[in-house]
């Protein structure tokens, strides 16, 4: 056993060590376990050793060696334990360690004991040593090493005292001459040298006012440093009364505000937020104060933070803090969020990730990111953030949005569950028709995307009112809830009862979103009645589950680039909605199950260009669809589809009834994607003034159809039955029994109704084809160049219209072979024409042939 567990370490360290780290700052313990190569460091030992991150077993090791053996080091190491198998011990700091003969270390109490004795002249600056590329932090040891280069450039009675964080105070009684120029030239002599596990180092200092008394003099050399640090590193400056009384309340202000950080000296107060259909509290904001008897606005904390550059140190703060407070009231958030303010250019380092997942672990998941949506952050601070949420399970939500440079591709590029609306779109929104208008479009979007509205500043009844109207997700408020020094339980039982009744007023026109977690079963029917309208799958696995006898009003939405099992089982849909019923966001790849009845009535399933959808399962599907445009799993008219595979034991039933209709497919193929029926039993019902069963309105068609039945039915004054109405078809149809039955005007059973170029490939099944219209092609195109080849094949081709093509192309080219076949063809018609094409090659090997034409 390893670690703090172990029995050496209780022996030699005992229970109480973490209250002593804090006791003493200037101990610190170790622990070497040599044959697992583990080590243990607490945050006192870092800091005195100057270790960054996480080191390796071989450093930590190697410099405790070294410290063991180099008796005049600053820092030393005491062996408590050692053997072959384990090394445990203590690091510190020694005090009142000589550097030369003449010169100390010494406290400040030493150093103030010197000033008040010395009459004459003296030199007192305060120096702030910095490593020059600004990689590393200076720990007590790195201090001490620069100490030592400059004791050679000093006078032999000169006091150094070291006051943490690479800040030192120098100290020269008798001094003459200029102070910055000799302060100057010990810089150089420092910058010249290169540190061993530094490399090159530099400061900036302050010097003091010369008359004042000792401690008069240290806060004139604080200020003078203070003004050299903001003209940049490695400024040195001397002493100015009338800088000084000119400055002096900015720097007081700013002493206090390096304090509230330095000390950790932050309150915060809790807002809730939220449900507005409920009224119930789902999360709360985090709001950050001054503490410490130092009044400072948050606004005031954040200029002086990005003028001093501790914007990091307040990120930093803000989540160690704010993880704290979860952990300290874990009962009020185990079912809450806490949404956290992030710096999104100020993003925590990789170590103090690691270390706040190390510390809070499952809490992350209470954590919702707040980013404005003008955040200057770069793709790869995004990229780290998104990884960071998808790894500990938090969320991200977007703030401000709706005013200043608000779009919709960067607020897609953030892809957050939450969109929270800015206060200055929903002040007075009662009152303002057109900002109500501009609202609602945002939050159609948001919904439309599966996001969460929120609506923050609402301040009256009459904007709450109007916001819950619009469809808003949550409410944040003053109306609702003040920010509290505490976190309240929930909110007056005033405004949850105005927000009940407010959603029975409008509940027909809201949206409420369900978000399914991973491998959960919905309950279709049981969110029905708790008014849901929207079903959001963003997890990798989700069940919605029906009776299969009623029909609940629902559309389901699939966020882009998910990948996805989606089980549908006994679920009947319906929607009086616009959008399709259920939609796959773009990049998708959906595996979508079929247990049990399925019914989709009035709209269909949205397949677009850039995602795939396979069905699987052995239960059924119904999809039932009218519109102007309508499709029933694909897309429309004017639309390309993506990647569409049936691979069902069941059967899947389609119908698409409308001015322009698809069953299985849509309007175009940019893409070049592809259509596939392996296997199962498909049934396909359209009519409208043009249609299409299988395949593509206008564009090339990839069709797939195999170990399949598959039977089409039309009616239409254009249509083709599988294939495309204008464009080159590519049909591969293997061990398949394939009816189409279409009535119209200009009719095509398999192939292209109007040109192209292609291939018809038909291997071993049956098919039938009754056809009644004015210009029919059976299996071919029409004015085209598609190639035909048919073997071990039935073909029954029933066919009565004024101008009739049965098996390739009648007045186009394209060549046409059939062997081992039957062939059943009966036309009525006033031009016929049976098989092959009017300039293309004609073989007919073994077939069996029954052409009728006018018999």
């Amino acid at each position: 056993m390893f670690g703090k567990d172990s029995i050496l370490w209780k022996k030699y360290f005992g229970l109480a060590w973490g209250e002593m780290e804090e006791l003493a700052p200037d101990v610190g313990r170790y622990a070497l376990f040599k044959e697992n190569h583990i080590f243990e460091l607490d945050e006192n030992s870092k800091r005195l050793i100057g270790f960054e991150g996480t080191p390796s077993y071989e450093s930590v090791a190697g410099l405790i060696k070294r410290l063991s053996d180099d008796n005049a080091a600053h820092i030393a190491v005491k062996q408590l334990h050692d053997d072959s198998a384990s090394s445990l011990g203590f690091i510190y700091e020694k005090r009142e360690t000589a550097a030369t003969d003449t010169l100390s270390l010494c406290t400040l109490n030493r150093l103030i004991s010197a000033m008040a004795q010395n009459q004459s002249r003296s030199l007192l600056a305060l120096i702030q040593l910095e490593e020059s590329s600004g990689r590393h932090i200076l720990s007590d040891m790195h201090v001490y090493e620069v100490l030592s280069v400059i004791v050679e450039a000093v006078p032999k009675d000169a006091l150094l005292s070291s006051v943490g964080q690479g800040r030192v105070w120098l100290y020269i009684p008798e001094f003459t001459g200029d102070e910055v120029e000799f302060l100057t030239a010990v810089k150089r002599q420092v910058e010249s040298y290169s540190f061993p596990t530094l490399g090159t180092v530099t400061f900036t200092a302050g010097c003091a006012d010369s008359l004042s008394s000792p401690v008069q003099r240290m806060n004139t050399a604080r200020f003078t440093l203070f003004e050299a640090e903001n003209l940049g590193v490695g400024t040195i400056l001397a002493y100015s009364v009338e800088r000084y009384e000119d400055q002096k309340n900015d720097f007081a202000r700013v002493q206090q505000f390096a304090t509230l950080i330095d000390s950790n000296l932050f309150r915060y107060h809790f807002q809730p937020i939220i449900s507005a259909h409920t009224g119930e509290i789902i999360a709360y904001e985090l709001l950050m104060r001054s503490g410490g008897g130092i009044e400072m606005y948050p606004l005031e904390i954040l200029d002086y933070a990005t003028k001093y550059d501790r914007l990091y140190d307040i990120e930093k703060a803000t989540f160690f803090n704010a993880l704290h407070a979860v952990s300290e009231n874990q009962q009020m958030f185990s079912n809450k969020k806490l949404f956290v303010n992030s710096i999104s250019a100020h993003i925590l380092s990789k170590e103090d990730w690691n270390r706040l997942l190390s510390d809070y672990g499952e809490l992350l998941e209470k954590v919702v990111i707040e980013l404005t949506e003008q955040s200057e952050i770069s793709d790869e601070q995004l990229e780290t953030v998104k990884n960071r949420i998808a790894f500990s399970n938090m969320e991200l939500a977007i703030d401000d949005y709706g005013t200043g440079h608000s779009n919709v591709s960067n607020l897609l590029r953030y892809n957050p569950t939450y969109v929270k609306i800015d206060r200055q779109l929903i002040a007075g929104i009662e009152n303002n028709l057109k900002m109500q208008k501009l609202v609602s479009s945002i939050i159609e979007f948001v919904h439309a995307n599966g996001f969460q509205a929120l609506a923050e500043g609402v301040e009256t009844y009459s904007e709450l009112k109007t916001m819950i109207g619009l469809g808003s997700d949550l409410i944040q408020g003053y109306y609702v809830s003040k920010p509290k020094p505490f976190i309240l339980y929930e909110i007056s039982d005033v405004v949850k009862d105005e927000i009940i009744k407010i959603n029975l007023e409008y509940t027909a026109n809201i949206d409420k979103i369900y978000h399914p977690k991973n491998h959960e079963t919905v309950d279709l029917i049981k969110l029905t009645t708790e008014h849901y309208t929207v079903i959001f799958v963003e997890t990798p696995k989700v069940i919605i589950e029906g009776d299969g006898r009623s029909t609940c009003a629902m559309n389901v939405i699939v966020k882009d680039g998910l990948e996805c099992d989606l089980t549908l089982k006994g679920s009947l849909f319906t929607t009086e909605k616009d959008n399709p019923i259920i939609t796959l966001g773009s990049g998708c790849k959906v595996n979508m199950k079929i247990v049990g009845k399925n019914e989709l009535h009035s709209k269909g399933i949205f397949v677009p260009s850039t995602s795939d959808l396979t069905l699987i399962g052995d239960g059924t599907l119904a999809v039932y669809t009218e519109l102007a445009s309508a499709f029933a799993i694909g897309t429309d008219r004017h639309s390309s589809p993506g990647n569409i595979t049936i691979l069902v034991d069941g059967h899947i039933s389609v119908e698409a009834n409308g001015d322009n209709s698809v069953g299985i497919g849509g309007g175009m193929n940019e893409e070049n994607n592809s259509i596939r029926i392996l296997s199962g039993n498909v049934s396909v019902n359209c009519s409208g003034g043009s249609c299409v069963g299988i395949g593509i309105h206008e564009g090339d068609s990839n069709i797939t159809l195999n170990d399949c039945a598959v039977n089409v039915e039309i009616s239409s004054a254009s249509c083709v039955g599988i294939g495309t109405l204008s464009g080159n078809p590519s049909i591969s149809l293997e061990n398949i029994s394939v009816t189409t039955k279409l009535t119209g005007m200009n009719l095509c059973a398999i192939g292209s109704a109007n040109g192209g170029e292609g291939q018809i490939d038909f291997v071993s099944g049956r098919t039938e084809c009754v056809l009644r219209g004015r210009t029919i092609n059976c299996i071919g195109a029409r004015g085209g160049n598609v190639n035909v080849n048919m073997s071990h094949a039935t073909m029954l081709l029933n066919c009565e219209g004024a101008d009739i093509s049965g098996i390739g192309d009648s007045e186009g080219d394209g060549d046409v072979r059939i062997t081992e076949s039957d062939l059943l063809l009966e036309f009525r018609t006033r031009e016929g024409f049976g098989l092959g094409s009017k300039n293309g090659r004609l073989d007919v090997i073994n077939c069996r042939e029954d052409i009728r034409i006018n018999e």
